[in-house]
């Protein structure tokens, strides 16, 4: 199993197996902290050959040089279609706050062990105190 596309963005939706990503980045700008940020992160895992057996599936937003820095974390059960070998993964997020700036990352786990991630910065730009 593999993460063929994984990233930030403004917004993403999946529709019968279509994956549908508008304005990919990977650096929130914030003015000021704590800073209040609104976006999405879309995935596509591929799943070919795999034997599908996990129970849990969770989601996971830390400092990436502090991991018990933590911004989210969600668990959930893990449902996956026996008919697809690719997976398309949506979140969305309106207004998770990011009390500093720094590296980030984005992690996805079935069963406790990451199968994809994605780093990200939190910049602070302007305003300065």
């Amino acid at each position: 199993m593999k993460p063929e596309i994984m990233t930030l963005c403004e917004y993403a939706s999946e529709n019968n197996g279509r994956l549908t990503i508008v304005d990919a980045f990977d650096a929130i700008i914030a003015t000021k902290m704590p800073w209040r940020a609104y976006f999405s992160v879309a995935s596509r895992i591929d799943f070919t050959g795999c034997d599908i057996d996990y129970k849990t599936v969770s989601m996971k937003i830390f400092l990436a040089e502090d991991s018990s820095k933590v911004v989210f974390e969600a668990e959930s059960p893990f449902n996956r279609p026996k008919d697809f070998e690719k997976l398309n993964m949506v979140a969305g997020f309106k207004g998770l706050i990011f009390n500093e700036a720094g590296d980030y990352l984005f992690t996805i786990s079935l069963d406790d062990s990451i199968i994809a991630e994605c780093p990200f910065k939190v910049i602070k730009k302007g305003n300065e105190e």
